[in-house]
């Protein structure tokens, strides 16, 4: 929401005004359920969509929200994150499956596995805007 100067009544928008509208479409984008398997290598993910159909990660810059479903069947995000899409939701994966090498890491998906507040093997659920309509956001804004 922009603000008005109270001095010459011109519209004044702030970093904040834009963070707002980001959260707000990231919000309204489609909910996408991801699970993941351990493998020889690391992990590997299956995404859904809201009608349980098959889909696959944009390799597509962007900004992305990961949720876990809390207690009462509600979405808690733990996690907001900009970068390509499918890849950085692999590494939270990864790191969960604690699959990570030594020169990589995930900070967040690190304190969230041992922190037991999600467990590998437990979904995840991602919600994304690609680059293009953050830059189109921005503009409307």
């Amino acid at each position: 929401m922009s603000h008005y100067n109270l001095v010459d009544g011109n519209v004044v928008l702030t970093e904040h005004d834009i963070a707002e509208d980001l959260y707000n479409n990231i919000e309204k984008a489609e909910l996408i359920s991801v699970y993941s398997e351990k493998t020889d290598k690391g992990v590997s993910i299956q995404c859904f969509d809201e009608k349980d159909n098959y889909i696959s990660l944009t390799e597509k810059p962007g900004l992305y929200l990961i949720y876990k479903k809390g207690d009462f069947n509600q979405y808690v995000c733990m996690y907001a994150g900009e970068g390509n899409i499918r890849y950085r939701v692999y590494r939270f994966e990864k790191e969960l499956a604690d699959k990570s090498r030594e020169d990589e890491s995930h900070p967040a998906a690190k304190k969230v596995r041992r922190t037991g507040f999600i467990r590998h093997g437990d979904p995840i659920y991602v919600k994304y805007i690609t680059k293009a309509e953050r830059d189109s956001v921005v503009v409307d804004t």
